[in-house]
């Protein structure tokens, strides 16, 4: 269970995270807010949801081990954004991608931050409302057998799909 340091410590993170989205949201070079977005990807998923975050791992190895918490559509939005973060992190001999594909990907890097802070904010939420609930009753000392039960995940709506830009994409790899 989370203490009520560590959960400030993540309260704190969220709302931090928070402003990073929007900070990069409103950035006019979509260049530069697609590699800040893809970077706050890569801090999200290794600070809050690696067990060994010094590890050495990339971008595309990160949203690959995230794939299931994700699902199948957001998967595929974000692997398409990290393509075309490769194509301007790296030399490509067919050239760079267009603004808008620049700015569909930061925005598919943007909402895989969003749903990681929606699933920090449940973690959160979760632990406090189970810290609550053994203040309140007294622990019964013939009842040590009752455990509780993390509530199930609510299921997420499917994400918008970015499909312009993909066949473009696919053609220059």
């Amino acid at each position: 269970m989370t203490g009520p340091s560590e959960r400030d410590d993540i309260e704190a993170a969220i709302d931090k995270l928070r402003s990073r989205i929007e900070y990069i949201r409103e950035m006019l070079d979509s260049e530069k807010r697609l590699l800040r977005s893809a970077r706050l990807v890569e801090r999200v998923i290794k600070q809050h949801f690696m067990r060994n975050s010094g590890e050495k791992i990339g971008l595309g190895a990160l949203i690959r081990i995230r794939r299931q918490f994700l699902g199948q559509q957001r998967f595929e939005d974000a692997a398409y954004a990290v393509n075309i973060r490769n194509h301007i992190s790296h030399f490509v001999s067919d050239g760079e991608p267009t603004d808008e594909e620049m700015r569909k990907a930061s925005d598919v890097f943007l909402g895989v931050v969003r749903l990681h802070v929606e699933e920090l904010e449940q973690r959160t939420s979760s632990a406090n409302a189970r810290s609550e609930q053994f203040e309140e009753e007294e622990p019964d000392p013939i009842d040590t057998m009752s455990i509780e039960r993390e509530p199930e995940p609510s299921p997420r709506e499917n994400p918008p799909s970015y499909e312009i830009g993909r066949a473009s994409c696919r053609e220059r790899v």
